[in-house]
């Protein structure tokens, strides 16, 4: 057994590296338009995979997005009449404020996209990408927290499957490497191919702030 949440959050790698990334891609050259196209069909937003709302936001849902603990200030991208509609409550979709951000991404590379692009780019990984499981509710809240509360530990987990031949054959379909059509577009080229099977690619994808928040609620 997993003793990690992320563990069991469906990820779809595909979509992200085929989709989400290029998309990005094309704006470090100016074009913008496939990710204008991905913030325009989102019905929803996801700052983390545990927390997600139906957009537009109002109320108690937009004052708790805004009151989040972001890297960056999300209440920054407001002009000033928005910022007073939407804390008095009003209707706003998050999405039309990062849309400011696209420009920025002119000039930049995958790897360094500012505080803004690497925001933008969690909450479209958090909101397209992942999907929290509906029994995810019985969930323990702590962030670093088994799913099941037990006894035994990671090590004696590592152990148990690797003690003969026979466990390690078994288990090695868990920890498959990643199709190479992936891996091609893996963001850090400097890493060990042993850090790019799917395990390893979802913590490594945490760098983004949404993962840095998977589990709050």
């Amino acid at each position: 057994m997993s003793v990690n949440t992320l563990d069991y959050i469906p990820f779809d790698y595909q979509r992200y590296f085929q989709e989400i990334l290029p998309a990005f891609e094309q704006a470090t050259h100016g074009n913008f338009i496939f990710l204008k196209d991905l913030l325009d069909s989102a019905t929803q937003i996801a700052y983390s995979v545990r927390t997600r709302y139906a957009v537009p936001l109002s109320g108690d849902e937009s004052q708790h997005f805004l009151g989040n603990r972001f890297e960056t200030n999300i209440a920054s991208l407001l002009n000033v009449p928005t910022l007073r509609r939407v804390r008095a409550g009003g209707e706003w979709n998050p999405w039309d404020a990062l849309a400011i951000v696209l420009p920025t991404l002119e000039g930049r590379t995958l790897h360094h996209l500012g505080q803004y692009g690497e925001l933008l780019k969690s909450f479209l990984l958090a909101t397209f990408c992942c999907q929290c499981p509906p029994w995810s509710a019985n969930w323990s809240q702590r962030s670093n927290g088994p799913i099941i509360p037990h006894d035994e530990v990671l090590f004696d987990w590592q152990t148990y499957i690797t003690r003969d031949e026979h466990m390690q054959q078994l288990w090695s379909v868990f920890d498959q490497p990643l199709p190479l059509e992936i891996i091609s577009r893996w963001p850090s080229p400097e890493d060990t191919q042993n850090e790019r099977h799917p395990r390893a690619i979802f913590y490594t994808l945490a760098g983004s702030y949404a993962f840095l928040q998977s589990l709050r609620i």
